[in-house]
């Protein structure tokens, strides 16, 4: 006679996990899981779920991944810009439907939780250009000469999750190296920037300064300029709250400079905080500093 399967025969919304606990700490939830006429595996499933809806987690939302050079960015995130959701929350929005992504998403909001095998499969998997779509991108060399390149997205959406999935499981093993995979072509070529890309560059100028090669310039109008280093504290823990209205080649005493309009955020208290420092440049600029 063929046994009857039980309620608990098939395992497709749950995974298993193997835990130690104390012996005293055992009885304990043992006498929890009988007296709610649970099992122990249930009770602690149900712990974890109360647990995580006030647990509160510190979430990045500064992404220095997005760089051609993510090694070179990795100190960047001391200027990161977190907030704080329940770990529920961030499950929520870590979820999907295969590993690859999960990993990927997680690696994004909690970088600093990441094992070393792990940081190093993340920044395999952003500088692999198979994985991601990219948009053309006027380069200008130090000779004036100018041609075609393709950049990489830098957002989310320009992901390409089948290109990833298909050799997430090659990669964890360790079966394909980052020389195998920078071998492979580009993902997909678009023939614009992604929408949703806010740092997208229409031209880049090639300098000879090898500690310095591209320079970029940021301005107020035409009439009050205001140049911005990029290695401003301010300018690093902030821009990303500013949208990018346009980025263009534009002539300067010193050379054609790549030129980039923004626009404030719309946070008022964000807001209130861009033009105080507008505020302050100028003021430097009318004092000759």
């Amino acid at each position: 006679m063929a046994r009857k399967k039980g309620g608990g025969g098939k395992l497709n919304r749950s995974e298993i996990i193997q835990a130690r606990l104390d012996p005293k700490l055992h009885m304990a939830a043992e006498i929890m899981a009988r007296s709610e006429r649970r099992t122990l595996s249930s009770l602690i499933e149900k712990c974890i779920e109360q647990a995580s809806k006030s647990y509160k987690v510190k979430r990045n939302l500064f992404h220095p991944w997005w760089s051609e050079w993510p090694d070179q960015n990795r100190d960047e995130l001391i200027y990161s810009e977190c907030d704080e959701v329940t770990a529920e929350q961030a499950a929520s929005d870590i979820v999907s439907d295969h590993e690859a992504i999960r990993f990927f998403k997680f690696a994004i909001y909690f970088p600093e939780l990441l094992n070393k095998a792990e940081e190093e499969l993340f920044n395999i998997i952003v500088t692999t250009n198979y994985f991601w779509k990219s948009y053309p991108v006027t380069m200008y060399n130090s000779w004036y000469q100018s041609y075609t390149e393709y950049l990489r997205c830098t957002v989310f959406e320009g992901l390409i999750r089948e290109n990833l999935i298909e050799y997430w499981d090659k990669m964890k093993s360790g079966e394909v190296t980052p020389k195998i995979l920078n071998a492979l072509p580009r993902g997909k070529c678009l023939n614009a920037p992604l929408r949703a890309e806010n740092r997208a560059i229409k031209e880049i100028y090639e300098k000879t300064d090898e500690d310095d090669p591209y320079e970029t310039v940021l301005y107020i109008d035409e009439v009050n300029k205001c140049d911005i280093s990029p290695n401003d504290t301010f300018w690093k823990k902030n821009s990303k709250k500013l949208m990018t209205d346009k980025i263009e080649l534009k002539q300067t005493e010193d050379g054609p400079q790549i030129v980039a309009t923004m626009s404030l955020p719309k946070d008022e208290a964000a807001k209130k905080e861009w033009i105080e420092f507008y505020k302050n440049k100028l003021d430097e600029l009318r004092n000759g500093d």
